[in-house]
């Protein structure tokens, strides 16, 4: 029963309200919930409840249908929480969070009541967000490409038969060839040198060769077979020279 004013009147069954209340002289009269509202228990309400609206956003969806007597039940949706709790469901939910690379799930994953616990990687071990622990890093046994972080593992390669060989041709042909122009650059100037000491020798014999028509203007002191030395060295002129090869005579 319910209290209206100074009678105590029968409840409406769940699934009815309240129209008109009772008299001294007659019952409670009822009306059924209509559509998208209900009563879930026998009551003296006057209106029914309105159903739960499962909104956009919310990360919530239909368990149960609702009906007359019954309000509509939800659950989050898959990878959501409950995060605002109703008798029977869930009234609004949000997304679990999202380990990020470099972390790891810790404690537990997200439920439908609970978010998930994420934690760090450790020194030497990695993970990309979505593993419930963190794994060693390769250890690679020939050669390393990328070594390993918090969030990817090392990358690995195969070292070929012909790198160690290709790369010491490649030096030593190098090598070869910087020492052929370094002997050409030196031997470019040597020869050059050379040339330039050649040059001033033969200028220098030329200014000092006596003039061939000075000795022919002066072949008339041949004729005497007089043979004068040089008065400053005591050495044989090339004037005498030049007439005793050519027997100059009277």
């Amino acid at each position: 029963e319910y209290q209206a004013g100074d009678q105590c009147c029968p409840m409406c069954p769940s699934g009815n309200r309240v129209k008109i209340n009772c008299t001294e002289f007659r019952s409670t009269t009822c009306q059924p919930c209509t559509s998208g509202t209900f009563t879930d228990r026998p009551s003296g309400q006057k209106q029914c409840l309105c159903l739960l609206s499962v909104l956009p956003g919310f990360g919530l969806t239909v368990e149960t249908e609702c009906t007359e007597t019954s309000d509509t039940v939800c659950e989050p949706l898959e990878g959501f929480y409950c995060v605002k709790s109703t008798k029977k469901g869930c009234a609004a939910a949000q997304k679990h969070t999202g380990c990020q690379p470099g972390q790891y799930i810790s404690q537990h994953a997200g439920t439908e009541s609970r978010d998930t616990v994420c934690s760090n990687c450790s020194e030497g071990t990695f993970s990309d967000g979505t593993l419930a622990s963190c794994l060693p890093h390769r250890k690679c046994e020939s050669t390393l490409i990328t070594p390993g972080n918090a969030s990817a593992d090392a990358e690995c390669g195969t070292k070929s038969f012909w790198e160690g060989p290709l790369i010491s041709a490649a030096a030593a042909i190098l090598l070869y060839s910087l020492v052929i122009v370094i002997v050409f650059l030196c031997f470019k100037k040597k020869m050059k040198t050379m040339g330039m000491i050649s040059n001033l020798q033969s200028s220098s014999d030329v200014t000092h060769l006596p003039r061939t028509d000075s000795w022919v203007s002066s072949a008339k002191h041949c004729r005497g077979h007089e043979y004068p030395t040089s008065q400053s060295s005591g050495q044989t002129s090339p004037l005498q020279l030049f007439c005793r090869e050519h027997s100059w005579s009277t």
